[in-house]
């Protein structure tokens, strides 16, 4: 009996999810027709081939973006900052494809547009070309794995700041400085000896006296007896 209710529950779920589906996809329909009209009257001033072009980029933007969203929030976005910036985005690009049905159904019924309605005609593509930037931004640097890579890259940094800092405390400490000191006082010991010929010779630790080089025997002149003569 539990299994009939259950079935008869996902059976109607889904009947509504259905529903839903094709309602949406009516209302993106009309969008299309309604985004692409507005779109090439807009940019009509640049030729009929290149604003066919733009309409058809405006209206991949708009209900691409809306269905986009719809699909991340159910199946993609899991991070609370994600999900808000996709309600917000779905709510804005709603807004703008029910904008778009409601001034071209005013074009077409040949109704004289309000302030509103000719602001949007000159201002709303770039209103929405600079909100698409903004979200997909938004919800580029609000993805989990996009901020656990950042966090990453901040932790390598300070980890790599602090072993130069240690580095730099260590040239500064007073036992580099000895350290130092007694090589020089090797090096120079080695340098002495191997200046006079003796090589480096043994030396005691901290003995600053060379090892005693015999200088060559002085060569002495013969002394001469004087002569005497008769």
């Amino acid at each position: 009996m539990q299994n009939g209710n259950f079935d008869k529950t996902a059976l109607a779920r889904r009947n509504v999810r259905t529903i839903g589906a094709v309602i949406l996809g009516c209302a993106t329909l009309l969008s299309v027709a309604s985004s692409y009209k507005l779109t090439v009257d807009a940019w009509k001033d640049t030729g009929d081939a290149l604003a066919k072009v733009l309409g058809f980029i405006n209206v991949l933007t708009i209900e691409g973006v809306f269905l986009w969203l719809i699909f991340g929030f159910k199946k993609a976005f899991s991070s609370a900052l994600e999900k808000t910036l996709a309600i917000g985005g779905i709510l804005f690009y709603g807004s703008v494809m029910g904008a778009n049905i409601l001034i071209h159904y005013r074009i077409v019924k040949h109704y004289d547009l309000n302030d509103f309605e000719q602001a949007w005609m000159s201002w709303g593509i770039a209103v929405v070309i600079l909100a698409t930037i903004a979200l997909a931004t938004g919800l580029s640097m609000a993805d989990p794995d996009s901020r656990a890579l950042r966090q990453s890259l901040k932790v390598r940094g300070k980890e790599s700041d602090m072993i130069w800092q240690a580095r730099e405390m260590m040239l500064d400490s007073d036992f580099v400085s000895q350290a130092v000191e007694s090589r020089a006082e090797m090096d120079a010991h080695d340098f002495v000896g191997r200046l006079l010929g003796s090589g480096s010779g043994n030396y005691s630790e901290g003995s600053a006296n060379l090892r005693t080089i015999n200088a060559p025997a002085q060569l002495r002149r013969p002394k001469i007896r004087p002569t005497t003569g008769k």
